[in-house]
């Protein structure tokens, strides 16, 4: 009965502060102060992290004085240079003052991009300050918590023990420092991505399996020389500490809650319910924090746990499971199913196989596990007893690492899935809740000795289960297809990127690169496609071969393996004696890739969206690649929009002289909003009602210039920029009717 109260109590808790964060959208954090505000910052330094060339002070309790006005403003980020650290000698505990400088976090620039803030406001962090260049901290109070300095001095010294015995392998270091130490800043990107696309991530993060791991592995040891009490405290004492020293993760916290709770119980020679221990754990980080219900670690973290205290252990009741690897692939499947729409959400793709990788990866855990943590503790004594002791788990690391390039090739494995729809998220879970509540049911009444639940064979049992997990998947993979035409300018910064998504389900991109941005593709674009649920690029248009055109796209090329995007045609003008064309046109090549070269006249239909290609003009030599830019003109019913790469006034009087009717409802104004483009001539003859210009926020060149905006104004059109807006995606329904939503 407790845990049934607990359980409830938790659920009406969340379901609470849902509404009040989710739906009503009520901020519970203060009110911060504007963008690059000077502000003299004072808080308590409550945790500290060391990154490559900066270090971020985490203060509680901190107060900004701006203009005589002292405000409260909680938890926030200090950011300091390395430099501006070592010279100030801050410990854990101490009580600093600094002048500050405002900076708030990063937002998502597309839909599918991280977004800083989001991700520290869920960790109930307010925002985020940077010491001025000339500033200096002042301590106000040189009092210090010696414990968690001590864990502070810890953490960094077995960082430095796994760079030291690893320095030729910098990606294992770093993958032990996020295994022991919770620091994951010094994981390579690819890793972080190969581990994430094949589902075993969390080994990456401090959770649940590490606390479980190490607990219950030391209160196994202790057992057999102290009396259950003893273990129980020495296991709980350590468990906690371990909880600091890896920087307190909401999974941790968690893990560690239930851990204690699991000591208390056998203390008192109790059995521990994991669905009381989730439940208290639930309501005490809930009532820390309620914005934990947007981080998705507390979200995966819980749903794991979940996923074993309800599907899983009905399953296991129902199917009456004897063999231990049934029963492990049942956890593991039921685990994945409770998981699964949040990875979906997160990630925008999942592996199906990550069910079966999680089998044999997580025995391997504890053994990687504890050749880190006997590796770093060694390591403070002696170097080499550090290397001999965290050898073991190098080769088992390289072993998993292979294990994920073999299912790499595999690109059938990982499905791109997109953000799944939140009606389609509660459908889910209310016939996974549901089904599970039936099967608790039918084995009461099996129980029970009522006829009916007994007479049924195991086979026909095992039938409806199957039956209930295919429908889940069915749900789970559903999409519906998009009603009209959607074309997205993404925010790539100083460039262009255009995705058209076509009513009879075919995608096309124009342009995709930035001068601006290094590895466009991968930081920008790819993670915008896959929130879109794109897996496949059947056609992509280069309007010309700068790399602000092309960059990200050639990215996309360039990749293989599972989760990638596909690029199945590419179109481009043709422009003589130009090493980028020669670059994209080998990487095409190398890939497979058929390429068509653009010229005036040629036309794609995708269903009733029609491509036609007005520029460059077939044979003809032109002067530049801006000049030999490609312009295609898309038409669906009464909608019509223009797309103008970088073409110049030039150009644009070509076209003039070619066609004698250009209106269009769309322009993407040309070159970025430069005043070399856009004449008044040529926004005559489009007249477009909307003018959308991408072009990177403060960019060196000064686009979209004012005689440009000028000229748009007086034409008629609505101005939308990239820079002001972030992503702008422009919808048009079957009677050719847009609408405009941007990210701000």
């Amino acid at each position: 009965m407790m845990q049934r109260k607990l359980f409830l109590a938790a659920l009406f808790l969340a379901a609470f502060f849902f509404v009040l964060i989710i739906l009503f959208r009520v901020d519970l954090l203060p009110v911060m102060p504007k963008q690059n505000a000077a502000v003299i910052l004072t808080g308590k330094v409550n945790k500290i992290e060391e990154k490559e060339k900066q270090v971020l002070l985490f203060l509680s309790h901190a107060k900004g004085e701006e203009g005589g006005t002292v405000s409260s403003y909680g938890p926030v980020i200090l950011s300091v240079s390395a430099e501006q650290f070592s010279d100030a000698k801050i410990r854990i505990g101490n009580r600093i003052q600094a002048a500050s400088t405002y900076m708030g976090f990063g937002k998502a620039r597309n839909a599918g991009n991280f977004d800083e803030e989001n991700y520290y406001r869920s960790m109930g962090i307010s925002g985020k300050f940077r010491l001025q260049k000339k500033g200096k901290i002042e301590i106000e109070d040189a009092s210090y918590d010696a414990g968690r300095q001590w864990l502070f001095d810890i953490r960094r010294k077995i960082r430095g023990i796994f760079q030291s015995i690893l320095e030729r392998d910098a990606e294992k270091a770093g993958i032990f420092s996020a295994i022991v130490l919770g620091d994951r800043s010094q994981v390579e990107s690819d890793v972080k991505s190969l581990y994430q696309k094949n589902g075993i991530a969390h080994i990456l993060a401090v959770s649940g399996l590490h606390i479980s791991l190490i607990g219950m592995g030391l209160f196994k040891i202790l057992r057999k020389q102290f009396y259950v009490p003893v273990s129980a405290i020495l296991s709980g004492s350590v468990m906690v500490l371990f909880c600091i020293l890896s920087g307190g993760s909401a999974s941790a916290i968690r893990a560690t809650t239930m851990f204690l709770l699991r000591m208390a119980a056998a203390m008192r020679g109790k059995t521990f319910d994991l669905l009381t221990g989730l439940s208290f754990a639930g309501l005490l980080l809930l009532l820390t924090n309620p914005l934990y219900l947007t981080n998705s670690a507390f979200l995966l973290s819980f749903g794991a746990i979940l996923g074993l205290a309800l599907p899983g252990h009905a399953a296991e009741k129902l199917l009456s499971f004897q063999n231990s690897a049934v029963k492990a692939f049942f956890a593991s499947l039921s685990v994945f199913l409770m998981t699964a729409p949040i990875l979906m959400s997160v990630y925008y793709e999942i592996s199906l196989f990550s069910i079966l990788l999680n089998l044999a990866v997580i025995p391997l855990m504890s053994l990687i596990l504890g050749s880190g943590i006997l590796g770093g503790i060694s390591g403070l004594l002696s170097l080499a007893l550090a290397r001999f002791a965290i050898g073991l788990g190098t080769y088992l690391l390289s072993f998993v690492e292979i294990l994920c390039r073999i299912l790499d090739y595999l690109p059938f494995l990982v499905f791109i899935t997109g953000k799944p729809s939140a009606a389609r998220v509660i459908l889910f879970y209310a016939l996974l809740l549901g089904g599970t509540a039936v099967w608790g049911w039918w084995v009461r009444k099996e129980r029970a000795g009522i006829s009916f639940f007994c007479n049924k064979p195991e086979q026909w049992k095992r039938r409806c289960f199957a039956g209930w997990i295919l429908l889940l998947l069915f749900v789970l993979f559903l999409r519906f297809p998009h009603r009209g035409l959607q074309i997205t300018f993404l925010d790539v910064d100083q460039g262009d990127g255009i995705l058209l998504e076509m009513p009879s389900g075919e995608v096309c991109l124009i342009d995709g690169g930035s001068s601006s941005i290094k590895d466009v593709g991968t930081r920008r674009m790819e993670s915008a496609l896959k929130y879109c649920g794109i897996s496949e690029i059947d056609y992509a248009f280069v309007s010309h071969t700068d790399s602000d055109h092309f960059s990200g796209m050639l990215e996309l090329m360039e990749e293989s393996g599972a989760g990638s995007i596909r690029i199945r045609h590419l179109c481009l003008p043709f422009f003589e004696d130009n090493e980028n064309q020669t670059m994209l046109l080998t990487t095409a090549k190398e890939r497979g890739i058929p390429v068509t070269f653009l010229s005036s006249g040629m036309t794609y239909s995708f269903g009733e969206v029609r491509l036609a290609c007005l520029h460059p003009a077939s044979g003809k030599s032109y002067s530049s690649a801006n000049a030999a830019s490609a312009v295609l003109s898309l038409t669906y019913g009464s909608f019509s929009a223009l797309f103008t790469g970088d073409l110049e006034q030039d150009g644009e009087q070509e076209i003039l002289h070619r066609f004698t009717s250009l209106d269009h409802d769309l322009l993407k104004v040309g070159h970025h909003g430069s005043r070399d483009a856009s004449s008044s001539a040529f926004l005559e003859a489009v007249s477009p009602q909307l003018a959308v210009i991408s072009a990177g926020v403060k960019n060196q060149y000064g686009h979209p210039h004012k005689e440009v905006l000028e000229r748009l104004k007086a034409c008629g059109a609505q101005i939308y920029l990239t820079a002001e807006k972030g992503q702008i995606q422009v919808k048009v329904d079957r009677k050719g009717i847009a609408s405009v939503q941007t990210m701000f």
